[in-house]
Formats: C-alpha cells, sequence, structure tokens
C-alpha cells in the first residue's frame, strides 16, 4: 500500500504525502543530494522536468507484485505501465508502518 500511496501521491502532485511515504533515512539522503532542500521542494522540482511531467500521469497505474517480507523489511517490485522496467523496491517498518527505504526512481 505505501507504495500505491507515495507513486499516486508523486503523480499527481501531492509532494507531502509522497515524502510522508520514505523512511527517515531515505528522505533524509533526498534532501542531502538535494543540497538541503526539503523532501516537497524536491519532488515539486522533479515534477516540473519535462521527463517527469511526461510520466507523472501514468504513475497512479502503478502495479505492485512480488512483495517479499522477512521481519521488518520487505521488497516489493513496482511496475508502471508504459515506463521503463519494472523495479524491487526495498521496504522497511518504522514505529510499525511500512515506509520505502531507498529513493524510487533514481
Amino acid at each position: 500500500a505505501v507504495l500505491k500511496t507515495y507513486y499516486e501521491a508523486f503523480g499527481t502532485g501531492d509532494s507531502a504525502s509522497a515524502c510522508n511515504a520514505l523512511a527517515n533515512e531515505t528522505r533524509e539522503e533526498l534532501e542531502k543530494a538535494a543540497g538541503g532542500k526539503d523532501c516537497e521542494k524536491v519532488l515539486e522540482a522533479a515534477l516540473k522536468r519535462p521527463d517527469y511531467a511526461k510520466v507523472a500521469p501514468k504513475l497512479k497505474g502503478v502495479e505492485i507484485t512480488e512483495v517479499h517480507v522477512a521481519m521488518d523489511k520487505a521488497t516489493a517490485r513496482a511496475t508502471v505501465p508504459g515506463v521503463g522496467k519494472p523495479t524491487v523496491i526495498p521496504l522497511k517498518k518504522e514505529a510499525n508502518v511500512w515506509k520505502i527505504a531507498s529513493p524510487v526512481g533514481e
């Protein structure tokens, strides 16, 4: 569910919800890589880039398959129809909530 939430939120410009789907460490890495900009600003800027702007409307169609859970970690395969290849995304539990444990779309 966290991956669908992330992809749908990012694709519709709801940067706050998309950032909330990221694990704390992942969010911090994203912000550090962006020179200290906060997560929401980073995602908003990404959506303004032509390559992301073309893909964004398709993100709500994400298909999540092959979920593998091991204790408080998991992986899931995300496929956006018509956009690139399937991506395996690591997840981890933070305070009993699944979060994305690596930058998505990197």
